[in-house]
């Protein structure tokens, strides 16, 4: 199949459906980095906002996964400083790409 006929039968089958294809998802403004380029500027030991729980994380991935989104980013801050990354991963894994 052909990379053109492939993009057809894609925006057939997606686009009247007007699915989400890709969502994003901060999950922490925390970050130990502290990069010039980055607009994020809490550090590690800073909270400036509630972070949301792994209930109501996986609860808003569920809310995105029967919008029909078909992949799923995880940003942040950095991401990987929440203790419950795998928990998350493994909820995200079971239904993305």
């Amino acid at each position: 199949m052909t990379d053109s006929c492939f993009k057809v039968r894609y925006r057939k089958k997606l686009i009247p459906k007007r699915r989400l294809m890709t969502a994003t998802i901060e999950l922490t403004r925390r970050c130990n980095l502290n990069c010039i380029h980055c607009h994020n500027r809490l550090s590690v030991h800073e909270c400036g906002r509630k972070v949301l729980s792994t209930k109501q994380v996986c609860d808003i991935l569920g809310q995105m996964r029967k919008a029909g989104v078909m992949s799923l980013i995880f940003t942040g801050g950095e991401p990987l400083l929440r203790r419950d990354l795998g928990t998350l991963r493994q909820n995200k894994e079971s239904d993305y790409h």
